[in-house]
């Protein structure tokens, strides 16, 4: 048994969380600049300026995740929370009808209407809250549940690092054959399964354990980021892949955002009231499942993926690749300069 040391308690900890309407009021900022990179970057000159869109889509965002973050601390039905929620709605509503009516939209949102594009932006952000959520989760309990030094949750931690790096090289391998449907619900199962693992830790879980399951968490999040993200802009035009990136990012940005948001909302409801010390093991442990019914839920939507553009653009990219090489090389078998 680890020697307990005294802790802050739960809701003074998961008050990190005010962050995140920050992160989302930054995520548009964030989509400026890598929309303006690569608009850049592919040769064409940025449009005007959408100062309405980024205004609404800003505050909206902003507005939206404080509602969600400080609902599990001030109560759902609190005059501050209800607010929050209505106004961010309301915003977003208002920043979607804008910028689908404005010919240089801050974001376009029309890139939508392409299947594809929709469902792996979906499962960009969903599949991140239980992917984020057990990064940012893993921490808490090893410092909370089991006492554990900052020095020992970040070594217990690193592993997935490794995993993903592991699996990145294989899926790299396997898009152009099998396509990105089989690798993305593969992943998000397989996320599923470790975080179930994780739920049955305990205050005497070993940290060669822990760390195992991290670097199998990261094994099966390697099937997830890459694929998507490349799969996402199969369908889409060489002039509108600067703002297929941007509004991957804020995709992303948003998923991130919403992870720490659902952890704390279930460590909280999971405290009992008044509570001094930090949340109980059983919360973590709910965590756990939370997320690993998310990922599952994510993986089942996943295997209905029409990647077929997908394998068809990998394949015709893989054919170009072997043609250029071939040209390169002469009949003496000597390489061109």
């Amino acid at each position: 048994m680890l020697t307990r040391r005294p802790r802050p308690s739960a809701r003074r900890l998961l008050s990190q969380r005010l962050v995140v309407p920050v992160m989302c009021a930054s995520v548009t900022f964030i989509a400026i600049v890598d929309g303006a990179i690569t608009t850049v970057a592919l040769g064409h000159r940025p449009g005007r300026f959408d100062l309405t869109g980024l205004l609404l889509s800003a505050a909206g965002l902003g507005a939206a995740m404080f509602g969600v973050s400080e609902g599990p601390n001030r109560g759902w039905s609190s005059a501050a929370v209800l607010t929050a929620l209505a106004l961010g709605a309301v915003l977003l509503t208002a920043a979607v009808a804008y910028q689908l009516r404005t010919a240089e939209p801050l974001l376009r949102l029309r890139l939508f209407a392409d299947r594809l594009f929709r469902d792996t932006n979906l499962i960009n952000l969903v599949g991140l809250i239980p992917i984020l959520g057990a990064m940012y989760l893993g921490p808490l309990f090893l410092q909370q549940a089991q006492g554990r030094t900052a020095l020992e949750s970040g070594t217990g931690t690193f592993p997935e690092a490794f995993g993903v790096l592991l699996t990145v090289q294989v899926a790299g391998v396997l898009y152009a054959r099998v396509g990105p449907r089989i690798i993305v619900g593969c992943g998000l199962a397989g996320v599923s399964a470790v975080l179930v693992l994780f739920a049955q830790c305990d205050e005497d879980t070993g940290l060669w354990t822990f760390r195992a399951y991290m670097f199998l968490l990261g094994v099966a999040m390697g099937g997830v980021f890459m694929p998507t993200t490349v799969a996402s802009l199969a369908n889409i035009a060489r002039g509108d892949l600067a703002q297929a990136s941007t509004l991957n990012t804020v995709v992303r940005q948003t998923g991130g955002a919403l992870a720490p948001a659902a952890v704390t909302t279930v460590l909280v409801l999971g405290t009992p009231a008044g509570a001094a010390a930090e949340p109980p093991l059983g919360a973590y442990q709910s965590a756990y499942y939370v997320l690993a019914v998310i990922a599952a839920v994510t993986a089942v939507f996943a295997f209905t993926l029409p990647d077929g553009p997908a394998r068809a653009a990998a394949a015709a990219g893989s054919r170009n690749r072997a043609a250029q090489a071939a040209r390169n090389v002469p009949r003496d078998g000597v390489r061109k300069a």
